[in-house]
């Protein structure tokens, strides 16, 4: 929420907080929660970093386990 209401909305820290968010859901099993969090942060870095940026390439390897534990 700090991050959200204190950067601005393509802030990469902001990308680092969703990840960090969607990994608890994703240990808690909040599956569908945890994708919408990472689906965040892979915006973000989208518009943020490389595209050969191994940040991105990581985030879209969390995305791709938890489609499969849905």
């Amino acid at each position: 929420d700090i991050f959200e209401r204190t950067l601005p909305a393509q802030h990469l820290s902001l990308a680092y907080a969703y990840q960090n968010v969607g990994g608890v859901y994703c240990k808690t099993g909040e599956y569908l929660k945890a994708l919408s969090y990472f689906q965040r942060a892979e915006d973000i870095q989208k518009h943020s970093l490389p595209a050969t940026d191994p940040d991105i390439q990581t985030t879209l390897q969390w995305i791709e386990s938890i489609k499969e534990k849905i």
